[in-house]
């Protein structure tokens, strides 16, 4: 009986990957992440997830955009480079709402796994520091480095200008940190490794089960550009990010 089975999986023509890519094919791969919220909120009688899902899909696409726009303004190649339906010169891609939805809810459901209250203060000094930083490194980068070397980009990664471009995350981090304690660092390195690996294992199994590689990481890339080591201080960032935007939508809700 076994090899009758054996043989019939292996000569028909079924098959559980290498589909062909199709937007259809696609958001039947990724509804999966809309009906786990939608149940969710259905047996908790908490529609509010549903809502949050919507607004961190907005907001996934427009933060990366961002992101990109501010890595382009340092560095002559783009930190990624998506290749399917995209949008605001391969920035982003249209294809990208769920998948920041159900990104967020990732971010989400760490931090109530590390059971770390937000201060009420939190999101202004932490806002305030990265925008201080800013400021501080597109100044310098405008009136220092482009005049001192007549370049207008980074053309070559190195560890120092690498540095340089996430000092607004390093110092919104290390300022949180002496204010709020050790479990600032902590949650950091919860969000960018976990969102790191699983944003790696999306990707590939996007490309496995649809036969298509939705973006490439141009900088210190591996796995034919699937991940970039680079990305993980971003993606911590990011976690912060959505972290501050749920906070500010239940308060405007509860208000």
């Amino acid at each position: 009986m076994g090899a009758v089975i054996f043989n019939y999986i292996s000569t028909s023509r079924l098959s559980f990957k290498h589909f062909q890519f199709s937007d259809k094919n696609y958001y039947l791969l990724t509804s999966v992440f809309v009906f786990s919220v939608i149940a969710d909120a259905a047996v908790t009688h908490s529609w509010f997830l549903v809502l949050e899902f919507f607004i961190f899909a907005i907001a996934g696409v427009v933060g990366e955009t961002l992101f990109s726009i501010w890595w382009h303004s340092l560095y002559s190649a783009r930190f990624w480079t998506y290749q399917v339906e995209t949008v605001l010169h391969s920035y982003t891609s249209l294809l990208n709402f769920i998948p920041w939805g159900a990104g967020g809810m990732l971010y989400m459901s760490l931090v109530k796994h590390t059971n770390f209250k937000l201060p009420g203060n939190f999101i202004l000094i932490f806002s305030s520091s990265i925008l201080l930083m800013f400021l501080f490194q597109i100044a310098f980068f405008k009136f220092g480095y482009r005049r001192l070397f007549n370049e207008t980009r980074f053309h070559q990664l190195t560890f120092s200008n690498y540095i340089f471009f996430c000092l607004p995350i390093l110092f919104a981090i290390i300022v949180s940190a002496v204010f709020f304690g050790p479990m600032v660092l902590v949650i950091t390195l919860w969000f960018g490794a976990i969102a790191g690996v699983v944003e790696y294992l999306f990707g590939k199994c996007v490309e496995f089960f649809i036969s298509k590689k939705l973006w490439t990481y141009n900088y210190l890339a591996y796995d034919s550009g699937h991940f970039t080591p680079l990305s993980l201080l971003p993606f911590a960032l990011g976690g912060f990010y959505f972290w501050i935007i749920s906070e500010l939508v239940q308060k405007l809700i509860r208000n």
